[in-house]
């Protein structure tokens, strides 16, 4: 049997085998703990859902919350949740606005989204969602949108970024 010496070189360790985990049981404890705590955070969000789609809560639309619309994170300071279906977030070169979409919503057909440059138009299913100027210009051409998990994203570029 030979054996494999280690050595360092330039571009890091010679040794091709991989090395032994650095960390312990303890974190293997704590990282087990925080998988489970997510785990269950995506149970409960499945949960509403599920309870807001059979009718257990009093909506006022037939929303599907989706998990992905649940885990956007909108700083403090930087964004805001408008409501239970539109959330918004910024930093110095974009704003973007999350839409949580019907249950019944098939795609891009179903979405009718219109960016000028001071003012956004965005309309589900027929209902109008959002309706108005924007706080400062963006650069309509190069704004996009896209739906992702049942997720209306969208991406405008503001015209006078820092």
């Amino acid at each position: 049997e030979r054996k494999v010496v280690s050595m360092p070189s330039m571009y890091g360790r010679a040794n091709p085998k991989p090395e032994p985990p650095s960390y312990d049981a303890e974190d293997m404890r704590k990282m087990r703990a925080a998988e489970e705590k997510d785990l269950l955070r995506i149970r409960a969000a499945e949960a509403n859902a599920s309870a807001r789609l059979s009718g257990a809560f009093v909506c006022s639309t037939n929303v599907d919350a989706s998990v992905a619309f649940v885990e956007i994170d909108v700083p403090s300071g930087l964004g805001e949740a408008v409501s239970e279906t539109v959330k918004w977030r910024q930093n110095q070169t974009f704003v973007e606005i999350f839409v949580a979409l019907p249950q019944n919503v098939r795609g891009a057909a179903d979405v009718k989204v219109k960016v000028e440059a001071e003012r956004l138009f965005v309309a589900v299913a027929g209902v109008t969602v959002l309706d108005g100027a924007t706080f400062a210009p963006v650069k309509a051409e190069a704004s996009t949108w896209v739906i992702v998990d049942n997720v209306l994203e969208l991406c405008l570029l503001k015209r006078f970024r820092r």
